[in-house]
């Protein structure tokens, strides 16, 4: 009969923090890809920023800033752990305190933007807007509905 593994905090730290390294990882391919393609011209390069208007591709993006800030957080905690001889005793508790860190960063950045005054909703529209493609060295500030 198998027996299934029940992972605690540590394991799931772990997991967690090789999965978020590789989509990082991921993302920084990517970039370097579509950096790349500004060699060929502006105009491939509007080509290819179709992409970046996906709502599929700007959801992966607040992904992208949620793994950001969780490897970060866990990174601190594992720093903690490899250099303060106690903190293996505190291993369960580390691991919480980064799970609270994370979501309360969430709410900071996701829920209320502080220095737009803007909700989520407005962050939603804005990341699910079909803008117009700029061209390769513009900026486009799209319109958020500021409360």
């Amino acid at each position: 009969m198998l027996k299934m593994y029940r992972g605690r905090e540590g394991m799931i730290s772990w997991a967690l923090h090789r999965l978020t390294g590789l989509g990082v990882l991921l993302f920084l391919l990517i970039h370097i890809a579509d950096i790349y393609v500004i060699n060929y011209g502006p105009e491939a390069f509007d080509e290819l920023l179709f992409i970046y208007h996906n709502p599929f591709f700007r959801a992966m993006e607040v992904g992208l800033v949620a793994a950001l800030y969780f490897h970060a957080f866990n990174g601190i905690r594992i720093i903690l752990i490899d250099f303060w001889d106690k903190a293996v005793l505190y291993q369960r508790q580390l691991f919480w305190g980064v799970v609270v860190a994370f979501f309360v960063d969430r709410y900071i950045v996701d829920v209320r933007v502080p220095y737009t005054g803007a909700d989520a909703t407005a962050v939603w529209q804005w990341a699910t807007i079909q803008a117009p493609v700029a061209g390769a060295g513009d900026i486009v500030y799209p319109n958020l509905t500021i409360n």
